[in-house]
């Protein structure tokens, strides 16, 4: 068994009662992980006792939970860029929706990025127009 994995144990009113990294006491409020619930219920019953399979359970999921927020963040993070690439050549450098950093909000950044593409596109064909008239009334 790993140091990490190595119950704690407390043993009120002993000289070797163990103590925390800091050297200070285990309090009433104190959270205890233990392969031997029932026994460190009967010797501290104002402690909180979790069980080792208990306890891996809920670091496993705060562990699935913490990379699934990463992948939220690296998904924001890829509508921020998106909403920055606004060229046609950055049309072609999209990820796909198969990739598992897409996000329904990251395609709904790339379709106001494509509307914004092709608003300023038609504005600057529609200046040329007006260009090419004035010229015209300057003859």
């Amino acid at each position: 068994m790993s140091d990490e994995n190595k119950p704690i144990e407390l043993w009120i009113g002993r000289p070797e009662a163990p103590t925390k990294d800091d050297g200070t006491p285990y309090e009433f409020w104190d959270t205890i992980i233990t392969d031997r619930p029932d026994e460190q219920r009967e010797i501290a019953p104002n402690l909180h006792v979790i069980e080792y399979s208990a306890y891996n359970t809920l670091k496993s999921h705060a562990e699935k939970v913490e990379m699934a927020l990463e992948t939220e963040r690296i998904r924001l993070a890829g509508c921020g860029v998106a909403a920055l690439q606004n060229t046609n050549k950055s049309k072609v450098e999209r990820i796909a929706k198969d990739n598992p950093y897409w996000s329904a909000s990251y395609g709904d950044v790339c379709n106001a990025v494509d509307r914004e593409i092709n608003a300023r596109e038609q504005a600057e064909m529609l200046q040329k127009e007006c260009d090419k008239l004035k010229s015209l009334g300057d003859k």
